[in-house]
């Protein structure tokens, strides 16, 4: 059976693609967790121009973080905490502390869920921080103070 995919399928198919896929797995598991649309020429259409503002919402989410990026990587963020004379911390510096940073010092808001494969930090000191929205990466200094 020929479908319009709604969402990525795994082993299927990728979100707005044409699929011909088993009348069986079809009926049985994707129409009705509402992953297809029959394709049909009236189904095409109404997708098309789905797709079409997909694509455009999707170039200005990257404009976004393009600008938001550049936005974060010139002056380091600046957290202060209480360290010992080592200069190891008391208490390890999260990803949410930097998120509240961010907002209060530069005035953007980050998520949490982009900070993948983060490790705590845990010495004072100037630290690289990437982050990754999707295939978009960003990365800014994070400066620890005592």
């Amino acid at each position: 059976m020929k479908v319009i995919l709604l969402k990525d399928v795994p082993k299927v198919g990728h979100k707005y693609e044409v699929k011909n896929v088993a009348d069986g797995f079809v009926l049985n598991v994707l129409m009705p967790r509402g992953d297809v649309l029959p394709a049909t020429p009236e189904n095409l259409g109404k997708i098309s121009q789905q797709k079409k503002q997909h694509e455009g919402e999707k170039k200005l989410q990257a404009d976004l973080w393009d600008k938001m990026a550049s936005n974060i990587a010139d002056t380091p963020v600046i957290i202060h905490a209480k360290t010992s004379p080592e200069g190891h911390l008391f208490a390890a510096i999260h990803p949410k502390d930097i998120i509240a940073a961010m907002r209060e010092q530069k005035h953007i808001s980050l998520e949490e869920a982009w900070f993948k494969g983060f490790e705590a930090i845990k010495t004072q000191g100037v630290h690289h921080i990437e982050i990754k929205k999707g295939e978009q990466k960003a990365s800014f200094k994070v400066e620890v103070e005592n």
